[in-house]
């Protein structure tokens, strides 16, 4: 069974305290006007990779936490229809308050507040669809954005690219560097992909960071699951199915985030 790769329950977070790696939250549908598809995008985070490098060049991936600064997913800056979005996993939406930028979440080089979000309708209990968009206005007009993929082929044994502010360990502590490792697709179809990852690869707070073609640069799946000890294998899901999210649709249709 595949479990979510964030690092808490709404429960613990408000208790201030790190779950065991078992214990992860799967989110709540947030509606958004008529269609899911109306609204943009809102921001997550996320804690360090296993057996990753330090991530300094890949700047439009971004920790997503609370107030407190607290993280519990990744997500990445894409740039698609006029417009900036912060691509998330599903799961981790309704965790979504504030995106941190910059190599370090502790020590962020931007804040932003999560003013609307959504997620894929399709998003089911085997985490497939698990997809999400937030909108943060206050995100730097500079800060670096992602091409969005429209690759629909098999990426059956290709490499792939992995970034996120997820765990780096499996001793609980609190994650906040952004890290990278590269994984080989072993599994793949026209929604998710899947890499083993016993000599490393993402772990709780990874959730919804990039996966990138190492070669271009561009964003080709999200973050989504694996196994509870991040050491057998884990999925992706593809980044394309983003489009069905950013249709270019009045945003004034999306419910506020306060």
């Amino acid at each position: 069974m595949s479990h979510p790769r964030n690092v808490k329950t709404r429960q613990e977070a408000k208790g201030g305290h790190w779950p065991r790696p078992w214990l992860l939250f799967f989110g709540c549908i947030v509606a958004c006007g008529p269609s899911k598809r109306d609204c943009p995008p809102v921001a997550q985070i996320t804690q360090p990779i296993i057996n990753g490098q330090a991530a300094a060049s890949d700047a439009a991936t971004v920790a997503i936490g609370d107030v407190d600064g607290q993280i519990y997913c990744s997500g990445v800056l894409i740039s698609a229809a006029g417009r900036t979005f912060v691509a998330t996993a599903a799961h981790c939406v309704d965790l979504s308050a504030y995106i941190f930028g910059g190599v370090d979440a502790l020590a962020p080089q931007f804040v932003a507040k999560v003013s609307a979000r959504t997620k894929d309708e399709r998003y089911d209990s085997d985490q497939r669809y698990d997809l999400g968009l937030l909108s943060a206005p206050d995100i730097p007009p500079s800060w670096a954005r992602l091409p969005l993929s429209d690759e629909r082929g098999s990426l059956l044994g290709q490499n792939e690219r992995i970034v996120g502010f997820g765990l780096t360990s499996l001793s609980g502590a609190p994650a906040h560097l952004r890290e990278t490792i590269t994984v080989t697709v072993n599994k793949s179809d026209d929604v998710n992909f899947q890499y083993a990852q016993d000599s490393g690869g993402p772990c709780s707070g990874d959730s919804g960071g990039p996966a990138l073609d190492p070669k271009t640069g561009i964003l080709v799946g999200l973050t989504s699951s694996g196994d509870i000890f991040c050491r057998s294998y884990g999925v992706s899901v593809r980044a394309w199915w983003l489009w069905d999210l950013i249709a270019p649709l009045d945003p004034g249709e999306c419910p506020k985030v306060d």
